[in-house]
């Protein structure tokens, strides 16, 4: 599956993906991005067509008020796991 995340101050993060607990960004992006301001307000707007092999993933999509911020890796040439930056977010 595939997000755009809209933040209370306009921002957005676009083409994430979720792997866990994790959205995972291509596109560097940083703890301090993670303001409690722009946490007010997220919306997760799914943006790829859903397939039938998704049954047992559930769609993140929707409107979350206060997200907290969690924590966030980055991952480059790591065995096994895809390259990129996994944040976690709270509702």
């Amino acid at each position: 599956m595939i997000y755009t995340l809209k933040f209370a101050d306009n921002s957005s993060l676009e083409n994430i993906t979720v792997n866990g607990d994790n959205f995972v960004s291509k596109s560097e992006v940083s703890k301090e991005f993670f303001t409690p301001e722009r946490l007010a307000r997220v919306e997760i707007i799914r943006t790829d067509t859903p397939s039938e092999n998704e049954m047992f993933t559930p769609d993140m999509s929707g409107t979350y008020e206060n997200m907290k911020f969690i924590q966030l890796f980055h991952y480059v040439n790591n065995p096994g796991i895809e390259d990129g930056y996994y944040f976690v977010l709270r509702a």
